[in-house]
């Protein structure tokens, strides 16, 4: 069983220096969709399935890349997204900073910034490293991605023993697959890693790592969907609404589903490009409710509000807002 992780091609963001996890979904330049296609004539011929993260630069790596393997199904797997780097998301590279209280680190550079309050400079390769584990403000650390993809490629080895896996995916998703396979570094033994855009790496899984996995619970219907005709069964957002429905390329509802928000809130209904358009149901926990047609996510066409008191609303609606009764 071989497990071949690669990084997806360029985009613009990562040909402008800035830092990209998994706020800014940019898609590939015509230089990543040419490094996809160079790709995927070097990777091993052997594939049996392909599994990407959500976010339109790695699926449409992985869709050119299966030109060549033409597989029927492709899988996303949301634990396969990049980094979430919180603030930092955007920046350009070594231009980050964070409280000193919040920064532990004794090798980092102390310097003030224009308020006069002291900061620490994280350089790219601090916030790379698993042995500093890097805080990103509103964002994950190091430990915690390397959580996550651990948990994956336990599942992923026990679901598909015995095949190849693919796994199209990104630069601080990488380093945790290279250290599950290699071992954690320690402050003292480890290296900077840096992944090229369309670089792959090739891991072989050992009889050993297959029967530590064996009595593992598998999760992966919690993360994994169809890459085309997508179901993602839930994903839970890091700001705490759930998605469960249909999904296109990236951050996209699309089709039917339903969006939880962390108040309780709910939308159940069609979808286009992430946002409500069609008919659906949005509810409220005290059972106020909306039941209609929806345009740009509002209420527009013919619908039905029905209030906590009993009271009712129903008729025609332009844009939130209720125009004509029902006869």
């Amino acid at each position: 069983m071989k497990i071949i992780a690669i990084r997806h091609g360029e985009t613009d963001i990562n040909a402008s220096g800035l830092l990209q996890g998994q706020q800014i979904d940019a898609p590939l330049n015509e230089k990543g969709k040419e490094q996809a296609r160079q790709a995927a004539e070097k990777l091993p011929g052997d594939i049996d399935i392909i599994i990407s993260s959500p976010l339109v630069r790695a699926t449409q790596t992985a869709r050119i890349l299966n030109e060549r393997f033409k597989k029927e199904a492709m899988s996303v797997d949301n634990r396969l997204l990049e980094r979430d780097f919180g603030e930092f998301e955007g920046l350009p590279m070594n231009d980050f900073c964070v409280d000193i209280d919040d920064c532990p680190f004794e090798n980092l550079t102390i310097y003030a910034d224009e308020s006069l309050t002291k900061k620490r400079e994280i350089n790219i390769n601090a916030l790379r490293r698993y042995s500093d584990n890097v805080p990103t403000p509103g964002g994950e650390c190091m430990h915690d991605v390397v959580a996550r993809v651990f948990g994956f490629l336990d599942n992923v080895i026990k679901k598909y023993r015995g095949k190849n896996i693919l796994l199209c995916t990104h630069s601080h998703v990488i380093r945790p697959i290279i250290w599950y396979f290699n071992g954690l570094p320690t402050k003292e033994n480890e290296e900077d890693i840096t992944t090229a855009n369309c670089a792959f790496y090739e891991f072989e899984v050992t009889p050993e790592q297959m029967e530590r996995v064996a009595d593992t619970t598998d999760e992966s219907e919690k993360h994994q969907g169809l890459l085309t005709g997508t179901l993602i069964v839930e994903f839970t957002h890091k700001d705490g609404w759930t998605y469960k429905g249909d999904w296109q390329d990236g951050y996209k509802m699309q089709g039917q589903g339903r969006f939880t928000e962390p108040t309780g809130n709910y939308y159940d209904g069609e979808w286009v490009k992430g946002v409500r358009c069609g008919y659906g149901v949005y509810m409220y926990p005290d059972g106020e409710n909306y039941v209609g047609q929806w345009k740009d996510n509002c209420r527009h066409g013919y619908g039905k509000y029905t209030f906590v008191s009993g009271k009712v609303w129903e008729g025609e609606w332009i844009e939130d807002e209720f125009i004509m009764e029902k006869k």
